[in-house]
């Protein structure tokens, strides 16, 4: 199945009964890859583990929790899932209920945006019960080597970018990124970090964009007004602040997020209030904390936004992990590059300046004063 499968292979599976009154059963199946070296890349990161703790656990005693305090389901908002292990995850189709994905290319509006939101509340008592969850797998040790040669890509490109074709402002950009230049990796990583001061501890997605999103759309008014969050294999316990910069700054709009920013935040913050309501509990931070804490947790947001910049067009020619003989990170990132390369031959000038307005938010962003 062609897409962004980069960590497992995927199939649509279409199971028929003998008898006739029984109607199939739609599953999109998501299985380990077969490069013994990338599958142990991806075991050292857990990603499946941490799937199947996801689905077999932890969703399961959250919506039974959400359930018994006020008959609030909360299934409705992630895909069903049928079985999950290791190696295996199965789960239902959800093309065939009307969710569609969007165009990654395309950014979302500030009415999209305001769709993928929600979270829960979580005590310390998780720590203990939800193991999985203590820590963010890709911005480990082990995360090192498979997330690591994609920052390390960004970081570089974006010095050449500014080194090669400088633009006003180009200048104080470039000295910023260049604090990346080595151990960027884990210059970033310390904003996950568990012990990270933060407004509230919930589980965070870890890689929430629109690729990961499939949204459903109203009939009436053609807006796409649902949204369900797919692919679980990064979840992990750690600020909201954390999932909103990485969708903010990956997925949304540039125009709209610099004129929305804080208006999808108070979206974002009125559904989580809604949701602890609902739960009888006690909200524990404030709108303002949680614009501070976005604030203080932009700078890996910057990053990602810089890949769509100038990497996710060409993301999309990178050969299937299936089809990849060898080192498969090496093929993935000597690819990337080479196709990047070749964008900044033609679009150089205009990726500088996308770059340095990228910077110019980030900047404006973290010294703003409420």
């Amino acid at each position: 199945m062609d897409g962004d499968h980069f960590a497992s292979r995927c199939e649509c599976v279409t199971i028929h009964f003998q008898d006739d009154t029984i109607p199939p059963v739609e599953l999109f199946v998501k299985k380990t890859v077969t490069n013994s070296d990338y599958a142990g890349l991806l075991s050292d990161m857990q990603m499946f583990e941490t799937e199947e703790s996801f689905f077999n656990t932890i969703f399961a005693d959250m919506n039974n929790y959400s359930r018994e305090r006020n008959g609030f389901e909360l299934e409705g908002l992630l895909p069903k899932c049928y079985y999950a292990d290791k190696s295996l995850v199965v789960l239902e189709n959800l093309f065939k209920r009307g969710y569609v994905m969007l165009d990654k290319l395309k950014r979302h509006t500030v009415e999209q945006s305001s769709a993928p939101v929600g979270a829960t509340l979580l005590k310390d008592a998780f720590l203990t019960k939800y193991p999985s969850l203590v820590d963010a797998h890709m911005w480990s040790e082990a995360g090192a080597a498979m997330n690591g040669p994609f920052l390390d890509s960004i970081f570089h490109t974006s010095l050449k970018i500014l080194q090669t074709h400088p633009t006003p402002g180009s200048g104080k950009a470039l000295e910023h990124i260049l604090q990346f230049e080595t151990e960027g990796f884990f210059k970033l990583a310390k904003y996950f970090d568990l012990k990270n001061p933060s407004c509230a501890r919930v589980v965070c997605h870890g890689d929430i964009w629109g690729a990961n999103m499939m949204f459903k759309q109203n009939e009436e008014t053609q807006e796409y007004d649902e949204c369900v969050i797919i692919d679980f294999q990064t979840a992990h316990l750690g600020s909201p602040a954390l999932d909103l910069v990485y969708y903010m700054f990956l997925a949304v709009d540039s125009e709209a997020r610099r004129s929305n920013w804080k208006k999808l935040l108070q979206v974002y913050y009125n559904a989580f209030a809604e949701t602890v309501e609902k739960l009888q509990g006690e909200m524990k931070f404030s709108l303002k904390d949680l614009m501070n804490e976005f604030r203080r947790n932009a700078e890996p947001g910057f990053f990602f936004g810089l890949f769509f910049v100038f990497g996710v067009k060409v993301f999309e020619k990178i050969p299937d992990v299936e089809n990849i003989e060898g080192n498969v990170m090496e093929t993935i990132i000597g690819t990337l590059n080479d196709m990047i390369e070749q964008s900044i031959t033609e679009e150089g000038t205009d990726f500088s300046v996308a770059v340095v307005e990228a910077f110019q938010e980030f900047q404006t962003l973290v010294n703003e004063q409420d």
